[in-house]
This record gives C-alpha cells, sequence and structure tokens, in this order.
C-alpha cells in the first residue's frame, strides 16, 4: 500500500473505498444539486482562533476521507488522500461589522470538491463568533456533519488542556450500510430492494423556470422555543412526532400554492438517518447513510391541520413497519456492482427522464437534534446552531429542518433564475404560518 511518508506515520491509509452513496452524492453535483452540507453554530463568548484552526486541521486527519480528493476512475471510483494537505488553508477567520452578511455569503459560496471536501470560517463581530462549516455531500449527510461536529468539539476541547493532543485516525468511516443489513439480518442488498417500493411518477413540482441554475440562495426562518414547545405539545397530543408535523405543514403549503387535483396521491420524499439501526444509532465514523421513504398523501378540500396530521402520521407510521430508507440505500449500494462510469451514465439517464417530465416530488430532509444543550467548544457555549441542506437544481426542490436547544430552523437552499425568491418567500411564509397557528 502506497503512503506518504507523514501519513504513514499517523496510520492514515492513502486510498479508501468509496460508498455506493459517495458515489451517487458525487454525480448528483453534475446535474442534481450542488452537494454541500453546511453547518452555522453561533457563539456568545469567543473562540480561540489558534486552537480552532489546529482542531480543524487535525480532524482531517482524524476523520481522513476529508482531507481527500474523489478519484473518478471509470472503473471504479475511490477516495485519496491530499498529497499537499499541509497547504490548504482548512479554517480562515474573518472580521465583520455584519455577522449575518459574512454568514450568509459563506452559506451561498460554492464549496471546490476538486481541492478539498471541507472548509471552515470563524465569523467574528462585535457581538458574537460563528462558526460555518461546509462539507461536501459525498463525503456525508446531515447525520455525518453533525457527528463532525461532535469530533471537531472533542478535538478543540482536549486542545484545550493538552496542546500537544493527537486523535486517533478513523480509518473505518466506510461501508457503515453493511452493519445496518447485518443488523436487520440481510444476507445481501439485493434482498433488500424492493421495486414495489420505487417512486411514483412525480405529479406535480415546486414552481420553476427554464434555464440554468446560477445565483445560489438561502432561506431560514426559525421556529423559536415557545411556538416549539407548543408544536412538541401539539404533537404529542396527537400522538405525532415532530417530523409528522413538519411533513403536514410542507404537504399543506405545497396544497395551498400548487392546488393539485383533490383526492390524487401526491408524494414527497422523506429522509431516514440509517444510523437508527446501529448501536447508539451511531456510524464508525463521518459518512453517507440516509435512505429515503416515499410519503403519499392527497389533498382533500377544507381540511383541518389535525386531519392532515392525522392522515400523514398513519401514512409514516405504516412506513416504519418496513425497515424505512433500507430499500433507497440498497439501491445506491446496488451502484457498486456497475463500472463507475456505467453508475454515472444510468443516473444522469434518470435525472434526464425528470428533466423532460418538468415533475419532481419534493423532498424533506429533517435532519433532527444536532446536539445537546449545552454544546460545548472549551468556555464556548453553542447559543444556536442549524443545518444548510443542499440546494437542488429544478425541477428538484428540498426543504430542510433542525434542531437546537428546542429551537426549530426550516431552510431552503435554491438557484435563481431557476426558482424566483418570491415563490421561496410565499413557501417559507405558508410553511411557517401552519406551524405557528397551532
Amino acid at each position: 500500500m502506497i503512503m506518504n511518508s507523514c501519513e504513514e506515520f499517523k496510520g492514515i491509509r492513502n486510498k479508501m473505498k468509496a460508498d455506493g452513496q459517495d458515489w451517487a452524492n458525487h454525480i448528483a453535483r453534475y446535474c442534481s444539486c450542488n452537494a454541500q452540507i453546511q453547518a452555522v453554530l453561533e457563539f456568545e463568548e469567543r473562540l480561540d482562533i489558534e486552537k480552532m484552526k489546529k482542531a480543524v486541521r487535525l480532524s482531517v486527519d482524524a476523520e481522513p476521507v476529508l482531507g481527500c480528493s474523489f478519484v473518478e476512475d471509470p472503473e471504479e471510483a475511490y477516495w485519496e488522500r491530499l498529497k499537499d494537505i499541509d497547504s490548504v488553508e482548512w479554517c480562515m477567520l474573518e472580521e465583520t461589522e455584519d455577522s449575518a452578511d459574512a454568514v450568509h455569503k459563506f452559506i451561498t459560496s460554492t464549496l471546490e470538491p476538486e481541492l478539498y471536501q471541507l472548509q471552515v470560517r470563524i465569523i467574528r463581530s462585535h457581538e458574537k463568533d460563528t462558526l460555518c462549516v461546509k462539507i461536501n455531500h459525498a463525503c456525508c449527510d446531515g447525520g455525518g456533519i453533525k457527528e463532525y461536529l461532535q469530533v471537531l468539539a472533542d478535538i478543540y476541547n482536549h486542545l484545550c488542556t493538552d496542546e500537544s493532543y493527537m486523535p486517533e485516525v478513523n480509518n473505518n468511516c466506510r461501508g457503515d450500510t453493511a452493519k445496518v443489513y447485518r443488523k436487520l439480518g440481510i444476507a445481501d442488498p439485493r434482498m433488500a430492494y424492493n421495486p414495489q417500493l420505487a417512486a411514483l411518477k412525480p405529479n406535480w413540482v415546486f414552481p420553476y423556470n427554464e434555464g440554468k441554475p446560477d445565483k445560489l440562495k438561502t432561506a431560514v426562518r426559525k421556529i423559536e422555543k415557545d411556538q416549539f414547545n407548543t408544536i412538541s405539545a401539539y404533537a404529542r397530543e396527537n400522538g405525532a412526532t415532530i417530523n409528522d408535523m413538519i411533513l403536514t405543514a410542507f404537504y399543506r403549503t405545497m396544497f395551498d400554492m400548487l392546488l393539485p387535483e383533490a383526492l390524487q396521491p401526491m408524494e414527497i420524499y422523506v429522509s431516514v438517518d440509517l444510523r437508527r439501526y446501529l448501536p447508539q444509532r451511531k456510524a464508525a465514523g463521518i459518512c453517507n447513510l440516509s435512505g429515503v421513504v416515499n410519503a403519499r398523501v392527497e389533498r382533500k378540500e377544507g381540511e383541518t391541520f389535525s386531519a392532515t396530521l392525522r392522515r400523514v402520521s398513519t401514512v409514516m407510521n405504516n412506513l416504519k413497519r418496513s425497515n424505512p430508507g433500507v430499500h433507497s440505500a440498497a439501491s445506491m449500494d446496488l451502484l457498486r456492482t456497475m463500472k463507475y462510469k456505467d453508475a454515472a451514465e444510468a443516473l444522469m439517464k434518470i435525472r434526464k427522464r425528470i428533466e423532460d417530465s418538468g415533475k419532481s416530488s419534493p423532498i424533506l430532509s429533517n435532519i433532527g437534534g444536532i446536539a445537546q444543550y449545552p454544546f460545548r467548544f472549551g468556555g464556548s457555549t453553542v447559543t444556536d446552531a442549524y443545518i444548510i441542506t443542499p440546494a437542488m437544481y429544478s425541477p428538484s426542490f428540498m426543504l430542510g429542518a433542525s434542531t437546537y436547544h428546542n429551537n426549530l430552523t426550516l431552510c431552503v437552499s435554491y438557484y435563481e433564475p431557476s426558482i424566483h425568491m418570491g415563490d421561496i418567500e410565499k413557501f417559507m411564509d405558508i410553511l411557517q404560518n401552519q406551524l405557528s397557528s397551532l
């Protein structure tokens, strides 16, 4: 096995296997989305800049995939460590008088995965420090970026007491879907693939215009603690989950905006964190370990929120009885039975059919809780945190959700002029009103 001498000393492999989900998310960059997942953490106290820079640099050794490039070998794509890893500026400080504007500029900037998979920015204003993290979706999903934040905090906290601290290298950060299959008694991914669970032919779409994506934009709305507690209580009273509540609001917002034909099943893809099947709901490292289920709910004229919620909750409970998310994960793993170039061609053809149809079922990606409060980096406590989900290329559309300290953040990343800001603002207004009027 070929290694750089310094990397060999640390026990870091020069090459690593790329999973089927890694392949799919890398290919998605070319046709489906910008394939970047981001986290924003706000602090009241100051961070130690030099310690944070060191922690970030050490994190790409602790989780080696972050210090790699994705090699598109036509036979079998894989991860390969950067040869000039110490020349990369992994973490930068930006001092500003307008932190909100600086954060917006960072989260609407584009990662260059050909150069690096991770980018961290500390934005410092008079009022606060804000830590922004951007990761290539080919490396990890929403659950993966949450795990990365824990890794980073752990390294930073160790450095606060021991400046010579070196984290252990995790060379086992791929292949977690195999552990899921074993846990569920599935001997072969082909056994988990069920064509009957495949998506319906899309019959609706978020409003969009023809044309190439140009300007990346992000819309973020907050549901503060008091209202979130009201939503939580309402969910409990109705035997539902927070995810059911968000999905219900999503459906009702789309019904309001699009007025689809009544009593016709409309599909929304709902993401599933497959870590739910592993001990402590934890993967071996930073990775992609997600699936989706296909919720189907029809519009009913004049229906109340509680009535829609009951139907949505019933649909989701039924889906949960059949190893939710495993079917779609298996379909991604089956890509690894093909040559990479053939897998890319197959996914591109599927995307072309979606674009030609002009319709695409929307997606709900609820990342869930980011960390337990208080989440600390040394003596600095995270006061607010949220995840920014990828920007989809039209006609695809994704709503992201995440929580921290009983605050819910909803976000949509999108491109102008493919999607009008006015349509996004209308969508977010209706969505927020659905959840705030209980």
